[in-house]
């Protein structure tokens, strides 16, 4: 499984895909701040 993370992170298309999933997690995140702040 390391292996192919280290793979991932070499390529670009990795790269790439680690960036998608940041973007999603961070979207993610202010959805579940805002609703938090809505339920204050």
């Amino acid at each position: 499984d390391v292996l192919v993370f280290l793979r991932t992170l070499r390529y670009p298309r990795g790269q790439d895909r680690l960036v998608e999933y940041r973007r999603e997690l961070v979207q993610e995140f202010d959805q579940l701040m805002e609703a938090w702040k809505g339920n204050l």
